[in-house]
């Protein structure tokens, strides 16, 4: 499709028209127009159109323009009438949606908490199965530990009346090694008496024997000086 360009050599009147609709419709509407009045009319016969013709040509274009534009405008309303339907619609099987959804979530909801409480009342009757099982092994335990308790305080016993026995017999061996050592004791103690006698006896003997040679030797002295004072003239 042929494309008009403003500025090409083509003829006065074309750049003439060019100039009154772009002051009427601007640039690109004017290049839409030109292109439009370029593929509808030959250049030969653009050439001899008076410029009057092309003025209410281009007026019936304008107000052609102005019809399209308020057919538009009609468009425009109608759609947006229709939008604002479609959007109601739409809201409204939203809102439809979302309460089936709603119902479906506390459906699954209320189905979720019963299959909860289901394996939470298994679990409890789980749990209480193991621990009745515990119970049940800790009793055994608990009686298995007795039995060893007791056997062996039993054999505690056995070795505290061992004990005890060998502690009566200490304690008796104990007395006769006390007897035996207090009869020793005795014995010692009278004959380190009758020594120590002896040894008095035996003291005041000499001492008696000692203090009379001493008074003989005294009195043999005195007997000499009396007997040398008598010799004297």
């Amino acid at each position: 499709m042929a494309m008009y360009r403003y500025g090409q050599p083509s003829s006065s009147l074309q750049n003439r028209v060019f100039e009154i609709l772009k002051e009427t419709f601007g640039q690109e509407n004017a290049l839409l127009l030109m292109e439009y009045w370029s593929q509808i009319i030959p250049d030969d016969v653009a050439r001899r159109v008076d410029v009057e013709a092309l003025r209410k040509e281009v007026e019936e274009i304008r107000l052609e323009v102005e019809r399209v534009r308020a057919e538009i405008e009609k468009l425009r309303g109608e759609f947006l009438v229709e939008s604002e339907r479609i959007r109601g619609e739409t809201k409204a099987e939203i809102e439809k949606i979302r309460a089936e959804l709603l119902t479906a979530m506390e459906k699954v909801r209320a189905e979720l908490l019963a299959e909860v409480e289901k394996v939470r009342a298994e679990l409890l009757a789980e749990v209480e199965k193991v621990r009745a099982e515990l119970l049940t092994e800790i009793e055994k335990v608990r009686a298995e530990l007795s039995t060893e308790i007791e056997k062996v305080r039993a054999e505690v016993e056995k070795v505290w009346a061992e004990v005890e026995k060998v502690r009566l017999e200490l304690m008796a061996e104990i007395q006769k090694v006390r007897a035996d050592l207090t009869k020793e004791i005795e014995q010692v103690r009278a004959e380190t008496k009758f020594q120590i006698e002896k040894v008095k006896a035996d003291l005041l003997k000499w001492s008696f024997v000692f203090w009379a040679t001493q008074m003989i030797a005294i009195f043999g002295m005195l007997y000499s000086l009396l007997q040398a004072l008598r010799a004297l003239p």
